[in-house]
């Protein structure tokens, strides 16, 4: 039963708001979600088996909370048994995308992490390379410059 319960408690969560659309409960749940994992490679387990994954999934089709969906992907990504489990899903093009898009610098630090969390197994390489990872690096990396450049004249 995962932190007493929780774990499982705000997937239901997390779902309702997903299928009501509701962006700020979706953007609370994942937060709380997020909190349950950090260090805590248990309840990662559970979320894991609980259908995390194909849940975030459905979040980030459906609506514009991409920072605590981003957060939450590369909090999962720490452990290994779900490298294979969001390397082979939506999350790389959407990680993706977020480096290249107007998100806010933390999401695109985390949706980095992530990637680079999820690069470390062979078996995601090929699916990193489809979804555009160098064209995303190259714009996230472009933005650096630009933004060091206004910074120091």
């Amino acid at each position: 039963m995962g932190a007493n319960g929780f774990v499982e408690g705000l997937l239901q969560f997390l779902e309702s708001a997903v299928q009501a659309r509701n962006a700020v409960a979706q953007e609370s749940g994942a937060m709380a979600l997020f909190n349950l994992v950090v260090n805590n490679n248990r309840n990662k387990e559970m979320m894991l088996a609980a259908g995390v994954i194909p849940l975030l999934e459905m979040m980030i089709s459906n609506s514009d909370s991409h920072g605590s969906a981003t957060a939450l992907y590369l909090n999962l990504s720490c452990h290994e048994d779900a490298k294979s489990i969001i390397g082979s899903s939506q999350a790389v093009p959407f990680l993706v995308q977020i480096l290249q898009g107007e998100a806010e610098p933390q999401c695109k630090m985390d949706a980095l992490h992530a990637l680079y969390n999820i690069s470390s197994q062979a078996s995601n390489i090929l699916n990193l390379l489809s979804a555009g990872i160098i064209s995303g690096l190259q714009s996230l990396l472009a933005a650096l410059v630009i933004f060091h450049g206004q910074k120091n004249p």
